[in-house]
């Protein structure tokens, strides 16, 4: 299951990258709020790696290369035809990116509970 969900988040990096880099006309548009795509987009890569790589360290990794590689994007922006760099863009990119690993470590978390007191249960008896 890891490496399906390695997969899939490497693949989402790949797409953020085409939807990110292409010209304003061939863009395609998901809701109606640009920084509401950006979050989104950001929180389901960041949770789909930081379930694929659990752990402390690699959750922050992960956040601090989802924020370099927002801001590269955005970066890379400046030289795309009908594009341009936005702060306010990268921010939210950011803080989707954060929440997404946020919301994967507590579930993450809650399952070991879970699962761990499921255990307890089954010794007892």
């Amino acid at each position: 299951m890891a490496v399906q969900l390695r997969l899939a988040g490497w693949a989402a990096i790949v797409a953020i990258a085409v939807v990110s880099l292409v010209p304003g006309q061939l863009r395609p548009h998901v809701l109606s709020a640009n920084t509401s795509e950006h979050f989104l987009a950001y929180l389901a890569v960041g949770a789909l790696l930081a379930v694929a790589y659990q752990g402390r360290a690699s959750a922050i990794l992960i956040g601090l290369c989802l924020m370099a590689y927002a801001a590269l994007l955005e970066i890379g922006q400046l030289f795309v035809p009908e594009r341009g760099a936005s702060v306010v863009h990268f921010a939210w990119s950011s803080f989707g990116a954060w929440c997404g690993v946020a919301l994967a470590c507590f579930g993450i978390w809650i399952a070991g509970r879970l699962w761990r007191s499921g255990s307890d249960s089954d010794v007892s008896e």
